[in-house]
């Protein structure tokens, strides 16, 4: 089952292939990552970077925590860490411990990649990255 190790592997962009996108240093810091679409329909927003409520608080691949925001429906596995736990869909959740955010994947049966990657802005550093991994293991 593809994961938020999975997803936060594939989602991460170095600062050399956004700079070569025209990226700014500034912006780097503040790349969002795509709404993750989970198989039974449930979808939500997890965030790392330099702005919002994760640790460390920098972009980068892997993480202890992570700002969840906006769920399509009310998650109880992540409730305590809502800024406002009254409005379950309309807000964040800051500090989610990683353990907490899989063990809620897994419950809504893994991440659609091909809906949570639909329209998200670096899918092509993702499709050049298998290329070239299919290139280098020679597999057509």
């Amino acid at each position: 089952m593809y994961g938020i190790d999975d997803f936060l592997r594939d989602t991460f962009v170095s600062e050399k292939e956004y700079i070569e996108r025209g990226g700014t240093l500034i912006a780097y810091r503040y790349i969002q990552r795509p709404r993750i679409y989970c198989f039974d329909g449930f979808h939500i927003s997890v965030q790392g970077n330099d702005g919002v409520y994760c640790s460390p608080r920098k972009y980068v691949k892997y993480y202890t925590e992570m700002e969840l925001g906006y769920p399509s429906k009310k998650e109880e596995s992540i409730l305590e860490y809502a800024e406002e736990p009254k409005a379950p869909t309309k807000t964040v959740y800051g500090h989610v411990p990683i353990d907490v955010i899989k063990k809620m994947i897994i419950k809504h049966n893994g991440i659609n990649i091909k809906k949570t990657y639909k329209d998200w802005p670096y899918r092509m550093i993702m499709l050049e990255r298998e290329k070239k991994l299919k290139k280098i293991l020679n597999i057509k």
